[in-house]
């Protein structure tokens, strides 16, 4: 009950904003219309003087037995009569009444505007509603007075009558307001609390009986709304101000109302099926009476209806009377909202019927949830009339009439709610078909107008919605939300029968109305996804809820039955493909659906790595009709093939759950290698258009290669476990040296201006290189700091793939980037030279130390010697191979190195060489930087002759 009258506070807020919106509009169209009255006198008298000198050629040219010249209202006279063969008998009078005298032309002309502004005259009812096609627009006619040409003739003001002409101010005063106002608004106030304080005093002095009482209400309000009628008969109804027969009407209403309210619920006098047909009656004849009153009765009338029924208290409540009553009354307030262009008044009976729809639905008994279903589709109906069915033929869009779709998605989420509380078992066969009504009337209201073209995509939403939270054949307690689309569906024949006709409906209807064509873009993009998605997204939800998404033959053969009525209706659209915008936006989303339906088909038939592969072929496949038929739809489905297969591996990167040990040869290969081959033939198919599709199908097949082999690495090093959380040097160096390789391929691919697939996918293997060495070779896995024993003896070991490999392959990555990106191949050298020296040093401290590495066994003098030694032929190797590829990097590093080792020997070296060792030493580090100065004075900066040294000084380099 809470929940009751918390719903009817808000309608009863709606409502009063609802009603006095209107009235502040009066007051700004007043202004408007007074503006346009003062045109309408210019133009007026600039026309009169065109007429007359007109007319004064031909008085002059008449002989003295012809007629006398025939004056601008006799002209005028003639006019009207001359067009009265093309016009009905009633217009034809009321323009030979009015072009008589220009003056009344005008009034009735600015009569005609404020009546259709203020919803009071005739015409088409679309006026007020968003988007409508017959939404008006004030065209601001030319002010003749402000031109000199007519400002300066003499005849310009011989209209006295014209010149004299009254006009409407442009605003209202204070005591206007006050006086033809608020004084209005307060007395009908004033006349509904009088008549409420006469009955108190009456109850509380004794003077009359229950029975009087009642009978005086009733006079009170018959007066009322008799002196209400009289008054507008008698009155000329003027724009912006509070009509006072409207007042009377409401307050006697009111009065009417409160007496048979009392005389149910005071006194007893009528039963409450009585009570209920009275209340509801005054309510409906309220409404009716608004159609010559204005809003604010119809907002009266409309309350009074919808507050009825929570009024009346019965013992033995029935639904279907209920329902009826409120069908009646929402028709009826449909009905004068429609004829009087009121949107205000047909959102507030919106607004109620949803409230009390809502209300049926969460707090209804057993015995009201059918009527409530058949209450809910009967006003999604009513709605789609009232809101959407107007807009039918025009051109207008989703986003220019909002209300079109908005205002029936109201009722229709409504009345899903009874649909999904409707309980198993007697009721299920209602739930089948409210579901299925309901998804149809929401296609059938989409497809009816383009602004409304919403409802299609909703009408398959919703249908999702009753399948995936059908009540489920098991306890779900403790169950997570996800968890339940994998339980079984009570009755499964039910279930299935909704899925498909429900399908059938939310595909069918859109994909008929894009084959009648001539629908604006934007609509036709929403009737394709929504007959596309609504039948595989019912099968996909089928399909987890009744298999858990374990293997199913009958799955499989339902979902290629789909796909084949997908290429069918593709068929039908290609047809005209080539000369109807629609039946080509048809066949794309068709084939879509064709390609979706596919891939259930697969996901139904096959499991583990077969569906992977499957996935990734069926990308393929799609890419090559793509560009076989031109049609640009399969390349977005190849993009979400490859997103199913991203998912499929994200989920379990192993491919299969009990992967073979087997290095190489296992499904690692084929689970990555085959959808990697497929997404890079797909991206070849489609390289004719730089779009989104091929970037995904080039990142794919460039993501699944660098996974290919960064998992096999794993799956080879640690015996197949690839989530064993032990790694080594061996795996960090090929994991290292792969990822350089990534970087080369990809530098080459691209070349000077690559895609922007490429360009990420180079900067993110450069960047995973550049990590692994540096944490991982430098720091982490380095045996001279991790303690770790090397597993044999000699050169061969396990430092040549963890520190030479990855440092040529940051050699190879230099050569090849240096045409492209100076700073790229600067960076990899510096990499390279890093890991050489890396290699070299812990390769000659192997050499001393055996198998041991770990930086607490210290130096020994001859280990030292040798590193210097060492280090100095590697500076030699660089110099050479830098003068030999002009390379300034590794001339540079050999600079570094050789500086390094000579600052080693004179520092630390020497001091533990005594005799002619330290002579020596000193002797073979002196010829050894004689030599490299030699090579850098005749080689790389050999002595210009002195002409071309003056002339190069001449030119200051």
């Amino acid at each position: 009950m809470e929940t009751l009258v918390l719903l009817v506070i808000l309608f009863l807020l709606f409502l009063i904003w609802a009603i006095a919106w209107p009235h502040v509009r009066l007051t700004r169209q007043a202004a408007r219309l007074s503006a346009l009255e003062r045109r309408l006198a210019v133009a007026e008298q600039a026309l009169t003087v065109a007429l007359e000198a007109a007319a004064q050629p031909v008085a002059a040219s008449q002989t003295a037995d012809a007629a006398p010249a025939e004056t601008p209202s006799q002209a005028a006279t003639r006019e009207a009569t001359r067009t009265a063969e093309a016009e009905p008998a009633e217009r034809t009078q009321e323009r030979a009444a009015t072009a008589a005298d220009p003056v009344a032309e005008a009034t009735a002309e600015a009569a005609s505007d404020a009546a259709s502004n203020a919803g009071a005259g005739p015409g088409d009812w679309r006026t007020h509603w968003p988007g409508g096609e017959g939404a008006r627009e004030s065209t601001p006619r030319p002010d003749f007075a402000a031109r000199p040409d007519f400002a300066a003739r003499p005849d310009f003001a011989a209209r006295p009558d014209l010149a004299a002409r009254p006009t409407v101010a442009s605003g209202q005063s204070l005591e206007e307001r006050l006086g033809a106002k608020w004084s209005v608004l307060v007395g009908g106030a004033a006349l509904a609390i009088g008549a409420l304080l006469l009955v108190r005093y009456t109850i509380e002095a004794g003077l009359l009986g229950p029975a009087a009482r009642v009978v005086c209400g009733l006079l009170l309000g018959a007066g009322l709304i008799a002196a209400g009628e009289r008054t507008r008969r008698g009155e000329t109804p003027e724009l912006g101000r509070v009509s006072i027969p409207a007042t009377l009407t409401a307050a006697g209403a009111a009065a009417v109302f409160a007496a048979i309210y009392a005389a149910h619920a005071l006194y007893g006098f009528i039963d409450p099926a009585t009570a209920f047909l009275l209340l509801g009656a005054t309510g409906v004849a309220t409404m009716a009476a608004a159609t010559l009153h204005g809003t604010m009765l119809a907002g009266l009338g409309l309350v009074d209806s919808f507050v009825t029924p929570i009024l009346v208290d019965s013992r033995s409540p029935a639904p279907w009377p209920l329902v009826v009553y409120l069908l009646i009354v929402t028709a009826a307030a449909y009905g004068v909202a429609s004829t009087r262009r009121w949107f205000a008044l047909a959102l507030a009976t919106l607004a109620g019927a949803t409230l009390w729809q809502t209300a049926l639905a969460l707090g209804g008994a057993f015995d009201f949830q059918i009527p409530a279903l058949a209450h809910g589709l009967i006003q999604t109906a009513l709605a789609l009339a009232v809101f959407a069915r107007p807009h039918a033929g025009a051109a207008t869009g989703p986003r220019a009439a909002l209300s079109a779709w908005l205002a029936p998605l109201a009722i229709a989420a409504a009345t899903l709610l009874i649909v999904l509380v409707v309980e198993p078992g007697e009721a299920m066969t209602a739930r089948v078909a409210g579901g299925v009504l309901l998804t149809a009337l929401l296609a059938a209201g989409g497809a009816s107008a383009a602004a409304a073209a919403p409802l299609s995509l909703a009408a398959g939403l919703f249908a999702v919605a009753i399948a995936a939270l059908w009540p489920s054949a098991l306890s779900d307690d403790g169950l997570p939300p996800w968890r339940f689309l994998l339980t079984p569906p009570v009755e499964p024949g039910a279930f299935t029968t909704f899925a498909i006709l429900a399908g059938a409906v939310a595909a069918l209807i859109p994909f008929a109305r894009m084959r009648r064509g001539d629908i604006p873009a934007l609509p036709c993009a929403i009737y394709g996804a929504a007959g596309a998605a609504a039948p595989i997204l019912l099968m996909a939800v089928a399909y987890s809820r009744m298999t858990g998404l374990d293997v199913s033959g009958p799955f499989a053969m339902a979902a290629g039955a789909l796909g084949l009525a997908f290429t069918l209706i593709a068929a039908v659209f290609r047809a005209e493909a080539e000369t109807r915008f629609e039946a080509r936006q048809g066949l794309g989303f068709a084939a879509l659906g064709a390609l979706a339906a596919l891939a259930i088909g697969l996901s139904a038939a096959l499991s583990g790595g077969s569906l992977t592969v499957a996935w990734g072929l069926s990308a393929l496949a799609a890419a090559w009709l793509a560009v076989r038929l031109d049609v640009a739809a399969l390349r977005w489905g190849v993009a979400a093939m490859g997103a199913l297969v991203a998912g499929r591996l994200i989920h379990e990167p192993r491919v299969l759950h009990d992967l073979s040990p087997t290095p190489i040869f296992n499904w690692l290969l084929i689970g990555y290698g085959a959808p990697a081959l497929a997404f890079a033939g797909a991206a070849r198919l489609m390289r004719g258009r730089e779009d989104v599709p091929l970037q995904v199908a080039r990142g794919l097949a460039i993501a699944l290669t660098g996974f290919l082999v960064f998992l096999q690495i794993r799956h080879a090093m640690n015996g197949g476990d690839i989530y064993a959380r032990r790694h080594g040097l061996v795996e960090v160096g090929m994991q290292t040296f792969s990822a350089t390789m990534f970087a080369i391929v990809l530098t080459q691919i691209g070349g000077a201006r690559p895609p922007t697939v490429y360009r990420v996918a180079t900067a993110i293997a450069g960047a995973a290189a550049a990590a692994l060495a540096a944490v991982g070779l430098l720091i982490v896995d380095n045996p001279y700091l991790s303690r770790e024993m090397l597993s044999r003896d000699g050169f061969v070991n396990e430092l040549i793939p963890g520190y030479l490999l990855p440092a040529a392959g940051a050699t190879a990555l230099a050569i090849v980037a240096r045409p492209f990106s100076e700073l790229k191949a600067r960076i990899a050298a510096g990499a390279a030279l890093t890991l050489l020296f890396a290699f070299v040093t812990l390769e000659t401290r192997a050499q001393f130390h055996e198998r041991a590495l770990d930086h607490a066994l210290g130096v020994t003098q001859p280990e030292s010697l040798t590193l210097s030694a060492v280090w100095l032929a590697l500076g030699l190797a660089m110099l050479a191979y830098g003068v030999a590829r002009r390379s300034k990097e590794a001339r540079l590093g050999s600079a570094i190195l050789v500086v390094l080792a000579t600052a080693k020997v004179f520092l630390i070296d020497l001091a533990g060489l005594t005799g002619a060792w330290r002579a020596f030493s000193f002797i073979g580090l002196g010829l050894t930087l004689i030599g490299i100065g030699a090579v850098y004075q005749r080689i790389l900066f050999p002595k210009q002759p002195e002409g071309e040294a003056d002339e190069r000084a001449g030119d200051g380099l």
